[in-house]
């Protein structure tokens, strides 16, 4: 490829226009924003070589609010809060499919048993079940129902990973860890449930 900081396709380097990794990791620009490499697949922009790599190690090298490594902690605020549902949403802003991962605390769950693709909005909301061997297709947004219990809200829809986490008061927890295959945007919401909670 053109040397680093190249604005042309010649091999010489142009030190006023350096290279950059684009805002979504998949491509490598100039400082005209004009694509010198694409990435594809699972790989992404490195900062740091400007060469396409693993996306998830992308991911953590350029610091951004895409990556394949999160911990979601239900913290507990009131006396009824561990009832409520503790979710959290793993938006997948990648080109393939991302494949997820949970444990809790430190051994894996099934994931297939808690994890839904929701379809629809507002009442007419449904839960698609998760294939862990396909993953979350590109665009779309998972739900975990990490903790709680199983009703109408503010109670999980579905069977959540575990019925209740954490106490009341100060004290050490433990959080599930969520990793994935390809870099995910994630969220966690408690309780879960709209506006009626």
């Amino acid at each position: 490829p053109p040397a680093r900081g190249d604005d042309d396709d010649d091999t010489t380097t142009d030190a006023a226009c350096q290279w950059s990794c684009s805002a979504d990791l998949h491509s490598i620009v100039d400082c005209n924003g004009v694509t010198k490499m694409e990435c594809t697949g699972t790989s992404a922009c490195d900062p740091t070589t400007f060469v396409c790599t693993d996306a998830c190690a992308s991911a953590e090298l350029n610091k951004r609010s895409i990556g394949c490594d999160y911990y979601a902690t239900d913290m507990e605020l009131q006396s009824s809060s561990n009832q409520y549902c503790f979710a959290a949403f793993i938006a997948n802003t990648w080109t393939t499919p991302a494949k997820i991962n949970v444990t809790y605390p430190g051994a894996n769950t099934n994931v297939a048993s808690f994890i839904r693709i929701p379809t629809g909005a507002g009442a007419g909301l449904t839960y698609a079940p998760y294939d862990p061997a396909v993953g979350v297709p590109p665009g779309e947004v998972a739900i975990l129902f990490l903790s709680g219990n199983t009703g109408a809200a503010p109670s999980c829809p579905v069977a959540p990973a575990i019925t209740m986490s954490g106490t009341n008061g100060t004290h050490v927890g433990s959080s599930f860890h969520i990793t994935t295959d390809v870099p995910v945007v994630a969220y966690q919401i408690n309780p879960y449930g709209g506006g009626a909670v």
